[in-house]
């Protein structure tokens, strides 16, 4: 199990538990006409999470309108909703921005657990769906693997819905206001990475990542990061400073990481130090990056290098986490300093036998890190071989510069 399944498994249990109950709560009805949509979410069974909220919930005639809408919408690949009145529900209801706004949870006929969260908005009697996203976190996609949602529609966005057992919401830093749930507006910039931290029953902070308001779908806008505990830098400011934008383009890492983990999509990232330059032009931390993809199903990683100057971190590409992790990864990155190799192993599988030790690189390359687990060397504008003894074995690799 590799280290970021390993700190999810409380979280997978607690999620199954909520999934399976809401299975068990009622048998699908023979077809979309046969079953109203679920209207306001806690009508049907308890929920202290998301409980259905809003100024505008006790409007008859709107969840009526809102109903309709949801009811009359389909997936982009024209699936309707689960005819089970059981699993989709309006989050959400009141007034925004002199505007009513709807949020629902809709779950598709063909996949009940594969939630699309639904904004519709406008004026009473003329609603319309204005934003769709198929919702993605790291367990099983329901909104109960989450604490906070992102509000898009234009007039009404960008907000946070966040959960009831939310009590705090900083962005970027600031403390911003909450009422009945959702927030007040909030600057995303285009392209920017946007930290999220939600002080959870005054006592537990937790992150979440907001790629920026332009990174196009499927990527979903947010990802849940870990604890950020002060004074600890949460897992998303770490790697703030990076244009979102190129890196969701083909060749980005982000993009990179949607390949490798298709179908899903990059839903929960974790930070860790692999090692330091401390001196030189290349100067600065070497990092790698785990991404869970949503489902929980695999793990991609990527390599990042922060430069001891403060400027903008650089990335390599992305690569499916090996089978067996007892096989080393090998990556290489640009950075305005020339081009990197790193060689390392998964996070938390390095053991006695797979150490590495005489390490050898040819003259025209640069050994700027030789560690039991991990080797990083400055390359030339050439292919290299590497070469290491492990486990009494003497073996090579080979890395190109990108």
């Amino acid at each position: 199990m590799s280290w970021l399944r390993q700190s999810l498994v409380c979280a997978v249990a607690a999620a199954l538990v909520l999934a399976v109950s809401g299975c068990q709560l009622s048998q699908p009805a023979e077809s979309a006409g046969e079953a109203e949509l679920f209207h306001l979410r806690g009508e049907v069974r308890p929920d202290e999470q998301w409980p259905a909220r809003g100024s505008l919930t006790g409007d008859q005639d709107l969840v009526d309108e809102v109903t309709e809408v949801a009811d009359a919408w389909q997936t982009p690949d024209g699936v309707p909703r689960h005819p089970s009145p059981v699993f989709s529900s309006i989050v959400w209801l009141g007034e925004v921005a002199g505007q009513v706004l709807g949020v629902v949870a809709f779950a598709p006929a063909d996949e009940y657990s594969d939630t699309w969260i639904v904004e519709i908005t406008g004026e009473p009697g003329d609603l319309e769906v204005t934003e769709a996203r198929n919702f993605r976190a790291g367990v099983t996609n329901f909104i109960e693997d989450t604490e906070v949602l992102p509000i898009r529609s234009a007039g009404v966005g960008p907000r946070y819905l966040v959960s009831a057992f939310v009590d705090e919401v900083y962005v970027d830093g600031v403390t911003v206001a909450v009422d009945d749930g959702l927030t007040e507006p909030v600057r995303v910039p285009e392209c920017e990475l946007v930290e999220v931290v939600l002080d959870i029953r005054q006592g537990r902070l937790i992150a979440y990542g907001d790629w920026g308001a332009a990174v196009p779908y499927p990527v979903y806008p947010l990802f849940f990061a870990r604890g950020a505990e002060p004074p600890e830098v949460s897992d998303v400011a770490k790697i703030q400073g990076m244009d979102t934008c190129i890196e969701a383009k083909p060749g980005g890492w982000l993009a990179a990481a949607r390949e490798v983990l298709a179908p899903e999509t990059p839903a929960v990232i974790g930070w860790g130090e692999l090692a330091r330059i401390d001196s030189g032009p290349l100067a600065g931390a070497v990092d790698d990056i785990g991404i869970l993809g949503s489902g929980n199903r695999d793990q991609a990683v990527v390599v990042m290098w922060r430069p001891e100057s403060g400027g903008a971190p650089a990335f390599s590409s992305a690569h499916l986490e090996p089978s067996p992790i007892s096989n080393p990864m090998v990556f290489s990155l640009s950075t305005p300093e020339g081009p990197l190799g790193v060689v390392t192993y998964v996070r938390g599988s390095i053991t006695p036998e797979r150490e590495f030790s005489d390490i050898g690189v040819p003259n025209e390359a640069g050994l700027l890190v030789a560690e039991p687990g991990v080797i990083v060397v400055a390359l030339p504008d050439h292919e290299i071989e590497i070469s290491y003894t492990r486990n009494g074995e003497r073996e090579q690799v080979r890395v190109e510069a990108p």
